[in-house]
């Protein structure tokens, strides 16, 4: 489908973990499938895997500038509202640059019963079950 539509050769390996581990820290590849899970609820815990190119989790080295100073700015900034202004230009900037290529997202599809109550479920997918109560 990549030839047809990007006119792109693809040769895919299949690896071993270890191997493909290996080969993604040294950068030995022109394409790898990598997948990253927001650690907590801001788009912070995205946005900085890329921030800079000697990241440990930034496997494409990319770097900008301008992206870098709006998350330094976006740290620094108390007021909510630009806070998120400021993060929405650097997430302007990654999506022209495109140092990664969202394929796809997870999805958990759950299903509760009606008498099931106080089961929260966080937008992270977490599943609290402290406080379920059967009624």
């Amino acid at each position: 489908m990549w030839q047809q539509v990007l006119g792109v050769h693809l040769k895919l390996q299949t690896l071993d973990f270890k191997v493909y581990v290996d080969t993604v820290v040294k950068h030995n590849f022109d394409i790898a499938l990598c997948s990253w899970i927001a650690q907590y609820i801001d788009p912070t815990s995205l946005l900085v895997l890329f921030k800079e190119n000697g990241s440990e989790k930034n496997h494409s080295l990319w770097e900008h500038p301008d992206y870098i100073e709006a998350l330094n700015s976006a740290a620094l900034e108390p007021n909510t509202e630009k806070r998120f202004d400021i993060l929405e230009k650097a997430e302007e900037i990654f999506a022209k640059e495109m140092p990664a290529i969202p394929l796809f997202h997870d999805n958990s599809l759950y299903l509760q019963r009606e008498n099931i109550k106080n089961l929260y479920i966080s937008p992270l997918g977490l599943v609290y079950i402290h406080n379920v109560s059967i009624e």
